[in-house]
């Protein structure tokens, strides 16, 4: 059942993955699949300040550093997938990886101090990690599979990321550490996972049938596992809420248009925030709680949104 369930899905994720970014024609759900899987948790520049890019740079995958004050996220601006940096308070961005790769899908270290991302420059999708001033790039997988969304554990030295072998259909989450490699596999037939603030969770999502795809939490303490959406249909994009109580998630609502909704932890008081979203669209929450940021191409471009969570109002950050 494992395997065939994941074949069904095989060239779903490889096309996803290999997909060329910049082809602004492919269908909606086929762009966001590329960004949420073979694509997902990917891309980081270094050293450039300046203005964010205006026209067409396909920005996503936002994230906040720990304190607040930065946003980061990947760019196809320069032509290639790079990680950068945004100062929230003068809007000044720096590149944190350059070169002829592809880099997406950035997550910063509970310090501060690292990004982890998921590049090609190495021929196959592997996790890295980076100094957030561009020095210390280390490469933390080295296999023939694709390797997927890498995201933080409270240590510091511990990252969760999926890897996806093609040829078997089949994608299991494992968890790495940093410093002496040893790894373990925690999940079968997961992705895009993603660790509460707190440690405690982590979560991923699991195609289930054609039409379905659920979320699942993982508890790291007790090595179990519990699925947490029951009839949403195909649910994407799921991350913590800086409370480590809540999670928002993508879904269709009930016109069937993708939308931004959020949840308790137990699956319970699922709502519809309202916000238009795409498949991979990543609503990520800051630290105080107050907002959230989320790809969309509301204007024509992929841009990065901060909606306030208070009052509603949303926010351009990348195509202003």
């Amino acid at each position: 059942m494992r395997k065939s369930l994941a074949n069904r899905y095989s060239t779903f994720w490889t096309e996803a993955a290999s997909a060329n970014p910049a082809n602004r024609k492919n269908q909606e759900m086929k762009r966001s699949i590329l960004a949420l899987v073979g694509v997902c948790a990917v891309a980081f520049p270094i050293y450039s300040l300046g203005l964010l890019a205006k026209d067409g740079a396909l920005d996503n995958g936002g994230t906040f550093s720990p304190d607040g004050k930065a946003l980061l996220f990947h760019s196809f601006r320069e032509g290639k997938g790079e990680i950068w940096e945004m100062d929230l308070t003068t809007l000044a961005q720096k590149k944190i990886t350059a070169g002829d790769n592809n880099d997406r899908w950035p997550d910063v270290s509970p310090d501060g101090q690292k990004v982890s991302f998921i590049s090609t420059r190495d021929a196959n999708w592997e996790v890295y990690i980076i100094g957030r001033d561009g020095t210390g790039l280390k490469r933390l997988t080295d296999n023939y599979v694709l390797n997927l969304g890498a995201t933080w554990g409270p240590d510091n030295v511990s990252l969760a990321y999926a890897e996806h072998r093609d040829g078997e259909g089949v994608s299991d989450i494992f968890i790495t550490n940093i410093d002496n490699g040893k790894r373990t596999r925690i999940a079968e037939n997961g992705l895009w996972p993603d660790w509460s603030p707190d440690g405690r969770s982590i979560i991923f999502i699991r195609p289930e049938s054609d039409e379905t795809i659920n979320v699942i939490r993982y508890d790291v303490k007790e090595g179990t596992e519990q699925q947490i959406t029951q009839g949403l249909g195909m649910v994407t994009s799921p991350r913590w809420a800086a409370d480590s109580q809540h999670i928002y998630f993508v879904a269709p609502n009930r016109a069937g248009s993708q939308t931004i909704h959020r949840m308790a932890a137990d699956g319970t008081g699922v709502t519809d925030i309202g916000a238009a979203a795409k498949m991979d669209s990543m609503p990520t929450e800051s630290p105080d709680g107050a907002t959230f940021v989320y790809g969309w191409n509301k204007e024509g471009n992929d841009d990065l949104y901060l909606r306030n969570l208070k009052t509603g109002d949303t926010e351009n950050l990348t195509g202003q």
